[in-house]
């Protein structure tokens, strides 16, 4: 598991707010910083079974076969940032213990 060091994390959202204040809006800041986090826990989702397992936390820097990604202000967890590939949904978001990241296997 890749961690950040919370030097990391703060330059992280440095560059997030340098952005926003360049002309974009805190919602994209949001944004920002979930796309570039690296979570510190992850769950992969059973669908069928409605149940979430946590599992190791993959490095999504080397993520591969992404074919669709993005950010979603209104997620059902809260703000959230997605990475499809073409068997898994990954969504990246915050909680109390930091950001999380669940991964569903696709059908």
């Amino acid at each position: 598991m890749v961690s950040r060091t919370q030097e990391e994390e703060a330059q992280i959202i440095s560059e997030a707010v340098i952005r926003r204040t360049a002309g974009g809006s805190p919602v994209e800041a949001v944004g920002i910083v979930l796309r570039d986090a690296q979570p510190e826990k992850a769950f992969l989702v059973h669908l069928n079974e409605k149940k979430a397992v946590e599992c190791d936390v993959p490095d999504l820097r080397t993520l591969e076969g992404i074919t669709d990604q993005g950010f979603d202000p209104q997620g059902v967890l809260g703000p959230t940032y997605y990475r499809m590939t073409q068997t898994h949904y990954y969504s990246t978001f915050f909680t109390k213990e930091g950001v999380t990241l669940t991964i569903t296997k696709l059908k």
